[in-house]
């Protein structure tokens, strides 16, 4: 009998990733003095221009499910690696 993979990839996984890390450094940045106020308005602006980001990272979250149920090692890794960079350019966003 020959096993058939159904491999759906990490596309639309990764891309959700991108888009939260992309929202997180942009509030973490926003919120360093603990309010968001006028001088948060270049962060505000770049969040409006990059509206592409967030929209690539939502479009198809329905396919995710079906991603993360069919990863192999190599996939989860990758997911897994993403996430660090994610905690990273956070904590080093709050640390500027």
């Amino acid at each position: 009998m020959v096993k058939i993979e159904n491999n759906v990839g990490t596309k639309e996984t990764l891309e959700l990733l991108h888009a939260i890390q992309f929202l997180s450094v942009n509030i973490a940045a926003a919120l360093k003095d603990g309010k968001i106020n006028i001088d948060d308005l270049p962060i505000l602006l770049n969040l409006m221009k990059q509206t592409r980001v967030i929209i690539d990272g939502i479009r198809d979250f329905k396919e995710i499910p079906s991603e993360v149920g069919d990863m192999d090692r190599e996939e989860a890794l990758q997911v897994g690696y993403k996430i660090y960079e994610i905690i990273r350019a956070v904590k080093k966003e709050i640390e500027k």
